[in-house]
């Protein structure tokens, strides 16, 4: 017998109300231990629930005897006291339980209620002004709850911030700001608040499953599985956890494992469409093509409104939706009750439909539509983008680098794939991916990461944000920086080849930092002719970031601010960066591949030109594409959408006739 399971198996019948099954559990950890205080609270709260009250009171006075500070257990005896009727001994066990912890508000509401009954009118006078501040906090925590499930997240952060200032440690906002944290993909935070909660509700599962998934978006897997296995022990029949267990799995890279858990959880849950479509997508990337088409499919069959099954099987690119489909997809856009999201994914969903039968005026009018919807769930400004673009040309000076020079070499060499998305930055990384020196791993956050963090957490590196606090780095930071870098991709590299890549495209934001702690890194900038990429970018939608794309407007202007931070790298590094133009390489295809290796000096490999034959994971939109042969028919296509495109194309000017 495990302990610790069958106390939790015990802890989950009571929380069901099976006391009859719960009890002989409890009874068995007495026998191992007669004085384990938290078997023994359990067999009072089941005594207390069965109405065994003499019994319930014997076995929590015996756990206050062990435990003179457990304040949840002088609770639970107050509780027997009341139901007694020995009210004063009941005041003194609630109030003794107030004193060790001042947040036991059930408590404090018995305290009032045996106040009363003993006609203590003045004490209980003093307690009801602390509790009509609690229900006016509980209505505040009702509104937060409500304003979350409404997607007004700047009124519920500020509203979670007024309660938290009045109730510091609230257990429900903490949790909502977790919760919310994890939606938002804000893993750091997520983190921080889970453990709080976990200090007060060690046997909170959700909580658990909460914290792995944090550490797992962080890429911190061991830990995560340790707090999955942590909640599988609280409640080993829960699928959730398996499900955090199975994305714990494909993080690193054990992609077999969690399709069986996702399979292992659609076994009891075959209507559950999250994990069906989770499991379709995580098919997808390993190249199982015609299995995701049918666990997709599927999706549609338990509910033919499921928005992201019609845009998962839009964005395989080879796909071709029936005339059945088609119509089932019109139908259901036409209702007036579908969610946003449902109709941003079918809105891709259709335009990619019609774009695939040559249809592109009308393609465009869904996929506009859809990115309509889409830039009402985000936030982005033009503005702010503009400002940063500045701050970072005016930051990273030559005598910057000059300063914070770093002439360490380290053992392996990282390739950096910038570019706009949709520029060709997959196509490089699988070219450079199948020669047998490098290993393609994946877009890495971790720069991202260091730079939002360089003035936060508990060693902040500057006093100032990105890009002003790099002006304050000293080397030895840099070098840090550097290391903290290479430790986090580490993860990725499952070959230990001297080189690896790196293709998040936003790095182009972070190329100066890049030069600053990898001296002998190479830089590729994936360009395409910039109605192609910005058009790539619209008609595509992300699963996080890249905000900019979905107004043609915002598109210009942000390319336009790319354009000119590429020419400020290329003056500040000169001979660091070797532009790959999409054009370029698709017309004379082994030309660039000697002029790519050339550069990143490795010896030329056939397997390098022959790349659509390599093996390999491709978490990107472009898996299909990359496991072909190179095509042309990608090649000035912005035209087909030509009179629909001219407002990008007026906002971009001189760089729409590159």
């Amino acid at each position: 017998m495990n302990p610790r399971e069958t106390f939790f198996k015990a802890l989950n019948f009571v929380k069901q109300g099976q006391f009859t099954e719960a009890l002989p559990l409890c009874q068995q950890l007495l026998k191992l231990n007669p004085n384990e205080v938290n078997n023994l609270r359990l067999l009072g709260q089941i005594q207390h629930r069965q109405g065994r009250l003499a019994e319930a009171r014997a076995s929590f006075s015996r756990v206050v005897q062990l435990a003179p500070d457990y304040a949840h257990a002088y609770m639970d005896l107050g509780f027997v006291e009341q139901d007694l009727d020995h009210l004063a001994e009941a005041e003194q066990t609630l109030a003794k339980a107030l004193s060790l912890d001042s947040k036991l508000h059930p408590a404090r509401r018995a305290l009032y209620a045996v106040l009363l009954a003993q006609e203590k009118f003045d004490e209980a006078r003093k307690l009801e002004a602390v509790l009509q501040e609690r229900e006016a906090i509980a209505g505040k925590v009702q509104s937060a709850f409500e304003l979350f499930k409404a997607q007004e997240f700047d009124q519920m952060e500020s509203l979670c911030q007024n309660i938290l200032q009045q109730d510091p440690g609230n257990l429900a906002i903490a949790r909502l700001l977790a919760d919310y944290a994890s939606r938002n993909l804000n893993p750091v935070r997520a983190e921080r608040l889970f453990r709080l909660i976990l200090q007060r509700a060690q046997e909170n599962c959700r909580a658990w499953n909460g914290l792995a998934r944090a550490l797992t978006q962080q890429d911190n897997v061991d830990e995560a599985l340790q707090c999955i296995k942590r909640s599988q022990e609280i409640d080993p029949a829960n699928l959730d956890t398996k499900a955090v267990e199975a994305d714990a799995h494909i993080r690193r890279y054990d992609y077999e494992a969690g399709i069986e858990l996702y399979k292992e959880i659609l076994q009891q849950q075959p209507d559950r469409n999250s994990i069906r479509s989770q499991l379709g997508l995580t098919l997808k990337t390993v190249g199982r093509q015609d299995e995701a088409i049918a666990q997709f499919d599927h999706c549609i069959a338990n509910d033919e409104s499921f928005g992201e099954a019609y845009w998962a099987l839009s964005d395989m690119k080879t796909y071709a939706f029936t005339e059945a489909q088609m119509d089932t997809m019109s139908r259901v856009w036409q209702r007036s009750d579908l969610p946003d999201r449902d109709r941003v994914y079918l809105g891709y969903g259709l335009g990619k439909a019609l774009e695939h039968r040559q249809q592109y005026a009308e393609a465009f009018k869904y996929y506009e539509q859809a990115n309509q919807v889409q830039k009402t769930l985000v936030e982005y400004s033009a503005e702010a983008n503009r400002r940063l673009t500045d701050g970072i040309i005016e930051t990273f000076t030559p005598e910057l680098f000059e300063r914070l020079a770093r002439t360490a070499e380290d053992a392996v060499t990282p390739i950096f794939v910038v570019s706009l998305p949709r520029s060709g930055s997959t196509l490089q990384e699988q070219i450079l991916a199948s020669h047998s020196q490098v290993e393609g791993t994946q877009e890495l956050p971790y720069l991202t990461r260091m730079a939002a963090m360089l003035h936060r957490g508990q060693t902040p590196r500057s006093q100032q944000a990105f890009p002003a606090g790099v002006g304050e780095l000293t080397p030895a930071q840099i070098d840090n920086m550097a290391e903290e870098y290479l430790a986090k991709a580490d993860f990725h590299r499952r070959e230990k080849t001297p080189f690896f890549i790196d293709k998040l495209p936003n790095n182009f934001l972070y190329i100066g930092l890049i030069a600053l702690c990898f001296p002998h890194a190479k830089i590729i900038n994936a360009r395409r002719h910039p109605m192609d990429s910005c058009l790539g970018c619209y008609k595509q939608l992300w699963a996080t970031g890249q905000h900019f794309t979905y107004d043609l407007e915002d598109l210009g202007h942000y390319y336009r601010d790319y354009d000119r931070l590429m020419q400020h790298w290329h003056q500040v590094l000169p001979g660091r960066i070797l532009d790959v133009h999409y054009e370029q390489v698709v017309d004379d295809l082994e030309s660039h591949v000697h002029r790519l290796l050339d550069y990143c000096g490795l010896e030329f490999e056939e397997n390098c030109i022959n790349f659509h034959q390599t093996q390999r994971v491709v978490k990107t939109s472009s898996s299909e594409q990359v496991r072909k042969p190179i095509y042309r028919s990608a090649l000035a296509y912005w035209k087909n959408f030509e009179e629909e495109l001219e407002p990008l194309k007026k906002v971009l000017g001189e760089l729409a006739e590159d």
